[in-house]
């Protein structure tokens, strides 16, 4: 059984003594900068969305002293749509900026 992805980020702060104490969570990336900004919490992110928030709310980026398993970006679309070939054609675009995006 693959543990959950919470679970994930416990286990190498508790070996480095350290114990999570979470006070927010939240399913979308966009409303984590300004609940950071708020309160003086700190948050995990992926770099390539971190950097894009740090001038706007004056926040500092720095690296996790562990690394995880990459997160699983999903595009979703309604049945109908899967053989339209402009919703292909958009589906394709959000691909490559997204790949593009998470590399930098």
């Amino acid at each position: 059984m693959r543990p959950s992805r919470r679970m994930a980020y416990e286990w190498p702060f508790a070996a480095m003594g350290h114990n999570r104490h979470v006070i927010a969570w939240t399913p979308r990336f966009a409303s984590i900068p300004d609940l950071v900004a708020r309160t003086g919490a700190i948050a995990t992110m992926p770099l390539p969305i971190a950097r894009h928030h740090v001038a706007r709310f004056g926040l500092g980026v720095a690296q996790l002293p562990f690394n995880l398993d990459s997160v699983p970006v999903r595009l979703c679309w309604h049945e109908r749509r899967r053989t339209d070939p402009l919703n292909k054609w958009l589906r394709e675009q959000v691909r490559v900026i997204v790949e593009d995006r998470m590399k930098s």
